[in-house]
């Protein structure tokens, strides 16, 4: 009986242990109604994780609280990505809601196998027909190694989705930093590495404020391509869409190719997506903005482009509507002895604006740039794209005129004329800037309330701020869910406060609202569109209890940063820097 007890007593000590995860101590709660497992603590979360990778790969789960698995000395866990195993039938296949809570505290630092020739990284690893929604990621993905696989895929929220997943006001907080050798295919995001082929994949409602980097060699002798993918939400987008996202970080992509074969050097940089559109799969970018600079720079000695974009890199076969840049872009390349057919394009909206291998037919409409743009050899540098080629078409566009020398680096359109250039992408005056208006967001100044304290979310135009708000953003309506977690003290033109009334809920804020994009067809005289288009944004405010109250609001900004996000806890502040729109669609 004795040693009974003992064994009985040690087995417990092992269950609560910190990170402890044998199979006994997975004691998730189970919500029957919903039919889903209820994070609410570290080992929870981990559990949830070993269930799913040891194979229950369609279970559902949502977060009860923040989640911070930094471990007692105070260094963050080493994290294993959620969906990794043998195949991409190992990825996970249920649904996530993070209800608004942050997960902090750990860092992803080892790539983790999800196919026969690829590898992830990420919070997930491989997604495939899942759904993960309303969740905040402040942990960093950190790869420095040489890789076993061909294909390696990185991103904050997902390493990589397909079949019909769907990633929903999803946010990074977290840098995500790669610089690996030995490795032909590098596909790097803020949010997800790549949306892959298969079928239709969505990112939505989705916000990147951690810098994106991406640093590369090729396997020594290889003689396969060494192609490269980096963007602020995705490196590569190969089927689906991708609506009212923002990235509020840097991007940046270096890649060596003076060692290795005969393969191209291949590299794609875009503030939204490194690449879009794959074969004859058609795919969309919608009311998403680029606030990070986006930069990148390669070395060859066998040839290939190097572009960049401040929404998408590359249009293959891509639609590109309603977004605006005002991060810097810049392309470089280096020719080595022997390189062929290599040079940099950098555009404010798109790279390269269509593609002949695909019979693309890409378009860019109703987009503005007020970053500068360029190229290290001054060539090929466009304020909307740095080429615009085959099919390819843009319309109702407008860009600052000191950002770059004309509107297109270069044409291959026949069909398109000087004329017709000057007519769809207007260049307009500094002075100007502030009246286009393609996009609208907002700020909130705290991500969290005491109760009984006010929180104000401000609504702003995108890339310029207007004086004018009014008369681009009407008929706001605020709802707030549940009433009882808080409610609407005034809505004064942008300015929305809202009042924390129970300790402890969580509250979703809807603003619906009609914008008048700006007019491009006088530039003399720019002003809001006759044509409204329904908008509609949400967010997530927490109520803390009046022991740990908020610290007081700090001055919204657009820009974002790397590092590990906001502390968990409900005394934490958080700027939701910009919050995009779910929504956005014509009348």
């Amino acid at each position: 009986m004795k040693k009974k007890g003992i064994i009985m007593a040690l087995a417990a000590a092992l269950c609560v242990a910190a990170f402890a995860v044998p199979a006994i101590c997975e004691a998730l709660t189970f919500d029957e109604t919903t039919q889903e497992y209820v994070i609410a603590t570290p080992q929870d979360l981990i559990d949830f994780r070993d269930m799913v990778n040891r194979g229950e790969y369609r279970i559902n789960a949502r977060l009860e609280g923040n989640i911070d698995l930094t471990q007692a000395d105070g260094t963050p866990l080493a994290w294993t990505p959620i969906g990794t195993g043998d195949g991409y039938s190992a990825s996970y296949k249920g649904k996530f809601n993070g209800q608004g809570y942050a997960v902090t505290g750990y860092v992803v630092s080892t790539a983790a196998a999800a196919d026969g020739n690829a590898q992830v990284a990420g919070f997930f690893g491989a997604l495939s027909g899942a759904t993960v929604s309303n969740l905040t990621v402040s942990g960093n993905v950190e790869i420095s190694e040489a890789l076993s696989e061909q294909f390696f895929y990185a991103g904050g929220v997902a390493g990589v989705i397909m079949n019909g997943t769907t990633l929903e006001s999803c946010v990074n907080n977290g840098v995500v930093n790669i610089d690996v050798k030995d490795c032909n295919y590098n596909y790097v995001g803020g949010i997800v590495g790549s949306l892959k082929y298969y079928s239709e994949s969505f990112v939505k409602n989705s916000n990147n404020n951690g810098t994106v980097t991406l640093k590369t060699t090729p396997p020594d002798g290889s003689n396969g391509a060494l192609q490269s993918y980096v963007g602020g939400i995705t490196g590569k987008f190969d089927a689906g869409e991708i609506s009212n996202c923002v990235n509020n970080a840097s991007v940046s992509a270096d890649v060596d190719k003076t060692i290795g074969g005969s393969g191209a050097c291949m590299t794609y940089a875009g503030g939204i997506a490194g690449i879009g559109g794959y074969m004859s799969k058609e795919v969309a970018i919608d009311g998403c903005s680029n606030l990070g600079s986006v930069a990148a720079s390669s070395k060859t000695t066998k040839g290939g482009n190097t572009v960049t974009g401040g929404i998408l890199g590359q249009s293959d076969l891509a639609a590109v509507s309603n977004c605006a840049n005002s991060g810097t872009v810049s392309s470089e390349k280096t020719n080595g002895a022997g390189a062929q057919y290599s040079t940099a394009y950098a555009g404010g909206i798109v790279g390269i604006n269509g593609d002949s291998s695909f019979g693309s037919e890409s378009t860019i409409t109703n987009c503005a740039n007020t970053g500068a743009v360029s190229t290290g050899s001054g060539k090929n540098a466009g304020a909307i794209a740095g080429m615009n080629q085959d099919e390819a078409t843009f319309e109702d566009c407008a860009w600052a005129e000191d950002t770059a020398t004309s509107a297109l680096g270069s044409n291959k359109n026949s069909n398109i004329t000087e004329d017709n250039i000057k007519e769809n992408a207007v260049s307009v005056s500094a002075e100007q800037t502030s009246e286009i208006v393609t996009t609208v967001a907002f700020t909130a100044s705290e991500f969290e309330v005491a109760e009984g304290e006010t929180a104000v979310i401000t609504l702003d135009t995108f890339p310029g701020s207007t004086s004018q708000f009014d008369s681009y953003v009407k008929d706001i309506v605020v709802s707030i869910e549940p009433s009882t977690a808080a409610e609407l003290v005034s809505q004064e033109g942008k300015n929305i406060t809202i009042r924390g009334l129970a300790a402890g809920e969580t509250a979703t804020v809807k603003i619906s609202a009609q914008l008048y994009a700006s007019d491009f067809s006088n530039a003399s005289e720019i002003k809001p569109s006759s044509t409204p288009r329904d908008v509609t944004a949400q967010c997530t405010l927490k109520v803390a209890s009046q022991s740990e109250p908020a610290p007081a609001p700090s001055t919204p900004q657009h820009s974002g940063g790397g590092g590990g996000g906001c502390s968990a806890g409900f005394g934490a502040l958080a700027l939701l820097a910009v919050v995009p729109l779910l929504r956005m669609r014509k009348r």
